[in-house]
């Protein structure tokens, strides 16, 4: 289920006030399927930049180059003591102000680079790089941008790039960047420029040279004390990063008190600092790779209701590489499924794709092929509101997990997986896959989920979404003009059962917090949810039984379970009772802690994957 993440014990950034209001203005700011962009050609913002703090002086800056004019006009934001962002590609400049809005008011590099992205509907082609004023640093780079492209962090640094020569452009300015900040006498605006250097020297923009840009904040270090200490921008240049260098010099030499009355820097042992070796290996230092998206075609799908569609688009990404054995089998295919009214999206947040995909992680892409679907009625898949509304086929779990089949099968060629993870209504389909295609996966993971038909309090919070839409008048039987009523229901019990007590009362204290924040969460779940496709996703759920056949799953599973979920307490007893069932079955049900977000949990990655590497390396195939 996509459930409001919570990423630390003082505040939801789902519901943080700010942050919607600043989702609202981000999305419709948006520069990229936008009704005046079929009037403007807009050039895109094929660039390299590097984002930056240095823990001693405080100084946050931003340094980049581009083929493309004015680029230091677009690509680089920050305030002093608050947090810098690079916004390129189809760069949506409201990023910018609304990424340091959202820093100003307590989330960190992670939490704001997710709620810019998450409701904007042209995140795939965006490209963005946030480091805060504690030195968080974040990166994403969307789907749709232009090869070579792809982030890189280290410590107090990230490096992005699209339409590049290749990746060392990104390695090169890591290199430098940290290598430059051991120099003694240096300063942030000097490792920045090395960064860029070196990323033009490895090949840059493979289009050439245009603009280049430095801009670097410290409080009160600017022009009769304002903030902005360093503000360089080379326009329009057959040498822009050279000419760059060279203002920076000039600036030296014309305001040379803050250069040279810098905040006191301690001495650090070059031992402390890491390396570009240490950055290529560290598990959260390097992003995962770009996901490759896909659709396929599912022709002459029949439900088990009876009905059929002649074709049934199924949309996914990928990551890394299949790899066969001598017989042709697949034996690195990881399968990731999301939970009720999700998508594949919610994989690529940091606080899941950066814990588990990236080097020497748990499904690092270099060894792993990791499929990620949108299922049947969600994401870019087929679904209700891409037309046929409530014509569209009634669906079931076991029909979504056919489609799954099918994809992998007769799409990919997958053959065989390594692992089947899920969460929420995903982990819900690990227990049914088990039984349907036992023969299929070396191990299974569901996560937030239970072995037991939805009964009790999990049934009756579903029949109050489903009886909130039919029931509505507005509704029309599924064709309704505008959005009915009861999809303000709807979403409100899924905002009420997605976290734990403790962290809504944190969320809010008072009546008049606590109101607030429920309105804003719907006014903006309003605005791109469906109550076709909700009301859909929900009764799905009608045909999940796995009980019956718990004995029939030969794979090893592990059930991970959180203490604070409101839909799968433990209180229940039925992980524990019914787990034993299953031959090589085991459950954990890991207790609520500081990183715990109640049933959202399930994507939090850092909390259970441990667990993950213990099941991986027991059930490793014999080589």
């Amino acid at each position: 289920m996509t459930w409001p993440i919570r990423f630390n014990t003082n505040r939801s950034i789902r519901i943080c006030a700010l942050g919607l209001l600043v989702l609202a203005r981000s999305v419709a700011g948006g520069e990229t399927k936008m009704e005046h962009d079929a009037n403007m050609k807009i050039p895109p913002l094929n660039t390299f930049s590097i984002v930056a703090f240095d823990p001693e002086s405080g100084d946050l800056g931003i340094a980049v180059a581009s083929r493309v004019l004015g680029v230091g006009s677009i690509v680089p934001w920050a305030k002093a003591d608050v947090g810098a962002i690079a916004t390129q590609s189809q760069a949506n400049t409201a990023y910018g102000p609304d990424g340091l809005a959202l820093l100003q008011s307590g989330n960190d590099a992670a939490e704001t680079l997710h709620l810019l992205t998450q409701a904007d509907a042209g995140r795939d082609d965006r490209q963005v790089g946030i480091v805060d004023a504690k030195g968080n640093a974040a990166g994403f780079t969307g789907p749709k941008c232009i090869e070579w492209t792809g982030d890189l962090q280290g410590d107090h640094y990230t490096v992005q790039g699209n339409l590049l020569a290749g990746e060392a452009v990104l390695k090169q300015m890591a290199t430098e960047f940290e290598q430059a900040r051991q120099q003694k006498d240096s300063e942030l605006a000097d490792w920045l420029m090395a960064a860029l250097a070196a990323g033009e020297g490895a090949g840059g923009d493979k289009r050439g040279k245009q603009s280049a840009s430095l801009l670097v904040v410290r409080k009160g270090a600017g022009y009769l004390g304002n903030d902005r200490y360093i503000d360089l921008r080379v326009e329009d240049h057959a040498e822009p990063v050279t000419e760059l260098a060279r203002l920076l010099k000039l600036h030296k030499e014309v305001f040379e008190w803050p250069h040279t009355h810098k905040p006191q820097r301690e001495s650090e042992p070059a031992a402390d600092r890491k390396s570009s070796a240490t950055a290529e290996a560290s598990p959260k230092s390097k992003s995962y790779p770009v996901p490759t998206p896909g659709d396929f075609i599912v022709h002459d799908f029949h439900f088990s209701s009876g009905a059929s569609l002649p074709e049934l688009r199924m949309h996914y990404l990928t990551l890394g590489r299949p790899q066969r054995d001598a017989t042709g089998v697949v034996r690195n295919a990881v399968l990731i499924l999301h939970g009720t009214t999700g998508s594949s999206d919610q994989f690529l947040r940091p606080e899941f794709a950066t814990e588990l995909f990236g080097p020497d992680q748990p499904l690092d892409t270099s060894r792993f092929f990791i499929i990620i679907p949108d299922n049947v009625g969600h994401g870019k898949s087929s679904k209700p509101s891409d037309g046929l509304r409530a014509k569209f086929p009634q669906y079931g779990y076991r029909d979504m997990i056919e489609a799954q089949h099918r994809l992998l099968t007769e799409g990919l060629g997958v053959n065989h997986a390594r692992l089947i993870l899920g969460t929420s209504m995903g982990g819900m389909h690990c227990w049914l896959w088990g039984q349907m295609h036992p023969e299929f996966m070396d191990a299974l993971v569901p996560l937030a989920s239970l072995p037991g038909q939805i009964s009790g309090r999990n049934r009756v919070w579903r029949r109050i979404v489903i009886d909130a839409i039919r029931n509505d008048l507005t509704w029309h039987n599924g064709d309704y003009t505008s959005q009915p009523t009861g999809l303000r229901t709807a979403i409100e019990t899924l905002y009420f059962m997605s976290s734990n007590p403790v962290l809504r009362l944190q969320e809010g204290p008072t009546l008049r917090k606590a109101d607030d924040a429920l309105d804003r969460y719907v006014t903006e779940a309003l605005k791109i949810d469906d109550a076709n496709d909700v009301l859909y996703a929900v009764e799905a759920s009608r045909d999940y039984d796995p009980a019956p056949g718990l004995e029939q799953i030969k794979a090893p599973l592990l059930a991970i379970n959180f203490a604070d979920d409101l839909i799968n307490p433990p209180e229940l007893g039925v992980l524990e009772r019914e787990i034993g069932r299953v031959p090589h079955g085991r459950a954990i049900v890991i207790p609520r802690g500081d990183k715990s977000v109640g049933h959202g949990t399930h994507t939090a990655a850092a909390v259970w994957k441990d667990h993950l590497v213990d099941l991986l390396k027991q059930t490793e195939p014999p080589q």
